[in-house]
């Protein structure tokens, strides 16, 4: 009957486990920009071609965008992890991409401003080009 209790106990915990958190994920302060900026730009993306929610979706890329720039202050937690004389070029390099990331997010409420979906929905893709490279570079490897 223990022996029952502790395998059933031990399933469920591991079929549970890919749905649980890690503790530390979202807790530096860039962790919870990004994960802001994730959840406007997942809405955006549901609503772009609606024209109907243009003035929404204007203020959802001004929303990404904002986070963006306050996360282009912050270093990820990569850069710990690589030798000292490498930090500074990484630091660099993630700022200037940051920085490219930021005029396509202007671009995007511009279009949106301008009633342009085809031209935000061609934004759009791109800036999720954007994010994954940038992710695949700069994002710590989840262990």
């Amino acid at each position: 009957m223990k022996l029952r209790l502790l395998l059933a106990a031990l399933s469920l915990s591991l079929a549970a486990s890919p749905f649980i958190r890690a503790a530390g994920e979202d807790e530096t302060q860039l962790g919870k920009e990004m994960s802001a900026m994730n959840k406007a730009f997942r809405q955006l993306k549901k609503q772009a071609a609606d024209v109907t929610q243009n003035a929404a979706s204007a203020e959802l890329a001004a929303q990404v965008k904002k986070n963006a720039e306050a996360s282009m202050e912050l270093i990820p937690e990569k850069a710990a992890g690589l030798p000292q004389a490498e930090r500074a070029a990484f630091a660099e390099n993630y700022k200037k991409e940051m920085k490219a990331f930021v005029a396509a997010l202007g671009k995007l409420e511009a279009a949106f401003k301008a009633g342009d979906n085809e031209t935000a929905g061609k934004l759009i893709a791109e800036i999720g080009a954007l994010q994954k490279a940038g992710h695949k570079e700069f994002r710590k490897p989840k262990e």
